[in-house]
């Protein structure tokens, strides 16, 4: 792809702090479960969706793997996360199948994050991926345990993950338009 095109990695990194944010704050706490249950919170899930799937396909059209597979895996999860919800409001009955769900994406997010540690990319995006893995291990370890503590820290390092993708986000958008590097630690890869 040419330069024409705006970078993938600034709305896949913002999509993608924005509903870590909000399941973040659900999860720490700070809001009832009733709330993911709301209309506001499953259009901000379905704006994710959305626009990760976009940044992916553009990322794979760049060549960029990592970006492809890390937006649009997360595509699917935040979909599957809150289609069923918004749908019908069910929960699964068996704590432990949503235990092994979420040890499924902690999976698939630990390899992003030792892959990620070879790339050029900056210490936000290696923090980002490494939070990603340690948030889906915490809510597949409070779903085996039945341990509410697991998805309050959860929620909390969700937190911290969300606002190191708002700055990846940013500093993909600010070093774009500066034509330089203003916020350091986003890594060469995000320029087009």
């Amino acid at each position: 792809m040419n330069n024409r095109y705006g970078n993938p990695a600034a709305l896949g990194f913002g999509a993608f702090a924005i509903g870590v944010w909000m399941n973040g704050m659900i999860d720490a706490g700070w809001f009832g479960v009733t709330m993911a249950g709301s209309n506001a919170f499953h259009t901000v899930l379905i704006f994710c969706t959305v626009a990760l799937f976009i940044a992916g396909i553009f990322e794979f059209l760049r060549a960029r793997t990592w970006y492809a597979v890390f937006f649009m895996a997360f595509a699917a999860l935040f979909w599957a996360y809150a289609h069923p919800l918004a749908a019908t409001g069910a929960t699964p009955d068996d704590p432990t199948f949503g235990a092994w769900w979420w040890l499924g994406w902690a999976l698939l997010a630990f390899y992003l994050w030792i892959a990620v540690l070879k790339a050029k990319a900056g210490t936000a995006v290696v923090l980002l991926s490494l939070g990603t893995w340690l948030v889906l291990l915490g809510n597949a370890v409070a779903g085996f345990t039945g341990a509410p503590i697991y998805m309050h820290i959860a929620g909390y390092i969700g937190l911290i993950t969300a606002l190191l993708s708002f700055y990846a986000s940013a500093g993909a958008i600010i070093n774009e338009m500066h034509g330089k590097i203003v916020l350091g630690g986003v890594g060469t890869n995000f320029q087009n």
